[in-house]
């Protein structure tokens, strides 16, 4: 059976990169999942192209969420946390860390891990970070992005990437 949501969001992201340069496309995905963030009822705190982590966002019933993201826009390579990426997702009381990459081939998903999973430090191939994943929030993400693209395509080509990031600081989805 095809994964036609999934088919249509992978044409969105084409589009997206194929308007614009890696780099670029790197920000507007992070910045895209600060807007995943609110469809799941976060509050986003942080979003910055630099500095460590990338993203900071809470919810009354989880608390502080930290997530260090990537996007795997051509092809794919071994990943494998800085040391400033990892010490800004570890080791902070009441706080949940997560390494998140976005995978475009053969449609768009996302692989969420924990970062206290990634303890070691070491490269991490795609399929050795989906079997360290956390299944449920990969899965609900994926979800949510998928349905982002396909239902705010356009905007989202229209947009910059910092017309986007104020938009999910200031609690607006698109």
């Amino acid at each position: 059976m095809y994964d036609l949501p999934g088919i249509y969001a992978r044409r969105c992201f084409e589009d997206l990169r194929l308007s614009t340069s890696p780099s670029k496309v790197g920000y507007i995905v992070q910045t895209l999942a600060s807007h995943v963030l609110l469809r799941l009822h976060y509050q986003v705190v942080k979003d910055k192209p630099s500095g460590h982590p990338d993203i900071i966002a809470t919810r009354n019933d989880v608390g502080e969420i930290r997530l260090e993201v990537e996007a795997e826009a051509v092809g794919t390579h071994p990943r494998q946390l800085k040391k400033e990426d990892f010490d800004s997702l570890v080791g902070i009381p009441g706080v949940r860390g997560y390494f998140a990459l976005a995978v475009m081939n053969p449609t768009p998903h996302w692989i969420l891990v924990p970062a206290e999973r990634l303890i070691r430090r070491r490269r991490y191939s795609n399929a050795l970070l989906k079997a360290l994943r956390d299944e449920q929030f990969s899965d609900d993400w994926t979800y949510q992005y998928v349905r982002l693209l396909n239902d705010e395509c356009s905007r989202i080509l229209s947009s910059s990437s910092s017309e986007l990031r104020r938009r999910a600081l200031d609690g607006q989805g698109l």
